[in-house]
């Protein structure tokens, strides 16, 4: 999730929090996007070679 605002003093940090009722652990950082992250990228042979192995096993 996505703050609309940054931090009041636009320090970036990490903290301890409550959150619905449950401490958790929350990172405050300011700029578009600041939380996104690179997704990973699985060659589609690999992939279709893991599938045959996994129903290889399961049923020999």
């Amino acid at each position: 999730m996505c703050l609309q605002r940054a931090p009041s003093d636009y320090e970036e940090r990490c903290a301890y929090t409550m959150w619905n009722r449950k401490k958790v652990y929350m990172c405050f950082c300011n700029g578009d996007l600041c939380n996104s992250a690179v997704g990973l990228y699985t060659h589609p042979i690999i992939f279709i070679s893991a599938i045959f192995v996994t129903l290889y096993n399961y049923y020999f």
